[in-house]
């Protein structure tokens, strides 16, 4: 209960609820700062990621869509396979027992999906974030769920890769039902302050802003039915004086109300005599970390710019052929007093008066178009190789033509670098499924 995780932390630290309340919305301010605008930066790339235009008569590009499925589809063949290994004379029968659990565990349906889902987030939003979440009573395993990034906010400072950050937390919208499901009671629920929008708003992206605008209006008329409310995790570690505790505090009303809150389990000799050492319920994975960063490198960043240039290239494509289609023409109007005479028609005649000895050659003329050399499919080919280089998705040397005069051994080097550039994300991608690995097997642990 929550009075009686204030009661043990004060105790322990000798810190007030003010001093937690304080604590937990100076954090979250210094984490939202670092992340409100690159939450817009997801907006928009997710529109640019679903091909959706203001002008629907105009052509999209995949770019993005298809470097995103290639890598992902690359995550899961090269998905490296983790086992526990002996380092003691007689453990061999715990590690064998353990290796079974976890070959069972993780070919687990539930765990594919959640591992499908870490990964797209982990190319598109720079992390992809799992949370250990619970107990399952009826399968003996422990829980797990994917957390969205947008909802993320991360210390400034921490070091995500080696799981070392003084605090991390995720905004969610609870409706009073969710709440009332977890166990809430009313006298709780009627100490927070309802929102008067949906704030989840900016997280349906994925869809065309009028179906968004139709939703939030739908939101507006219900939410007096069902009201929600935005409720924010906070993990951090509180200490002051006496000593130091790792805690989860629910906080609602803009951080200012604590909701529920519970101390983190130690579960080894050392984390009981040291509460820090006690690791936060998360795995992290990226792509690309970059140090001292809580994200990393993500696909969008090297593909923007690349997917909106071959769209602008396609639709001038576009307008070049609709003019061969359909020319322009200059005539005569002395000899053609109706231009409507111009439009096309079966078996159909049109009086002229021409002077004498006057040729009908010249009584309409297609002007002449630009013949000169449309170079845009090599632009294209260029951006194409620039993506592949970046991203090591794709046939690199496709675009290898005889005029290019490149050797076997130029190809072979580029094809190594490729080769290189996938063993090292397969690597980096390696490091979070150790993560992963240690969460679940302290989900055991501390039953």
């Amino acid at each position: 209960m929550l009075s009686d995780t204030l009661k043990e932390i004060k105790k322990l630290t000798w810190l007030s609820e003010t001093d937690i309340i304080s604590q937990i919305s100076s954090e979250y301010e210094r984490g939202y700062r670092f992340v409100v605008n690159k939450r817009e930066i997801f907006e928009t790339d997710l529109r640019l990621f679903n091909n959706q235009k203001k002008n629907k008569d105009k052509i999209g590009d995949t770019t993005l869509f298809n470097v995103h499925s290639a890598l992902m589809a690359r995550s899961y063949v090269d998905r490296p396979q983790s086992k526990f290994v002996s380092t003691k004379v007689g453990r061999d029968y715990v590690v064998k027992n353990l290796n079974a659990t976890l070959e069972e565990d993780f070919n687990e349906q539930d765990i594919e999906i959640l591992k499908y889902q870490r990964d797209w987030d982990k190319f598109f939003y720079w992390v992809g974030i799992v949370a250990k979440i619970g107990w399952d009573g009826c399968t003996k395993s422990p829980k797990f769920e994917t957390v969205d990034p947008r909802n993320w906010i991360p210390d400034p400072d921490g070091d995500y890769v080696n799981g070392h950050y003084s605090y991390t937390g995720f905004e969610k919208q609870m409706f009073k039902t969710d709440l009332e499901a977890l166990g809430y009671s009313d006298k709780i629920i009627e100490t927070l302050n309802p929102n008067t929008w949906d704030f989840r708003g900016s997280d349906r992206s994925r869809t065309d802003d009028q179906v968004n605008a139709d939703l939030n209006t739908s939101y507006k008329q219900e939410n007096s039915q069902n009201p929600n409310y935005k409720i924010y995790t906070h993990f951090g570690i509180f200490t002051w004086t006496k000593w130091t505790v790792k805690a989860m505090f629910i906080m609602g009303n803009e951080q200012k109300t604590i909701v529920d809150g519970e101390l983190l389990k130690a579960v080894k000799k050392e984390e009981k005599k040291d509460a820090s050492l006690i690791p936060f319920p998360f795995a992290f994975t990226y792509w690309k970390p970059r140090t001292n960063n809580p994200f990393g490198d993500r696909v969008p960043t090297f593909l923007s710019d690349v997917q909106r240039a071959k769209a602008l290239i396609a639709n001038l494509r576009l307008d070049k052929s609709m003019a061969e289609l359909y020319p322009m023409y200059m005539y005569n109007t002395r000899l053609i007093k109706n231009k409507e005479d111009l439009n096309f028609g079966f078996n159909k005649l049109i009086a002229v008066n021409p002077l004498e000895g006057e040729s009908l050659d010249n009584a309409a003329r297609p002007i002449q178009r630009d013949v000169r050399a449309d170079n845009s499919f090599v632009i294209d080919q260029s951006l194409d190789s620039q993506v592949e280089a970046s991203t090591s998705i794709g046939a690199v040397t496709q675009w290898s033509t005889p005029d290019k005069r490149e050797t076997a051994t130029t190809n072979n080097l580029v094809q190594d670098n490729t080769d290189i550039n996938l063993a090292l994300a397969a690597k980096v991608e390696s490091w979070g499924e150790k993560q992963f690995i240690v969460l679940w097997l302290r989900g055991y642990l501390e039953k």
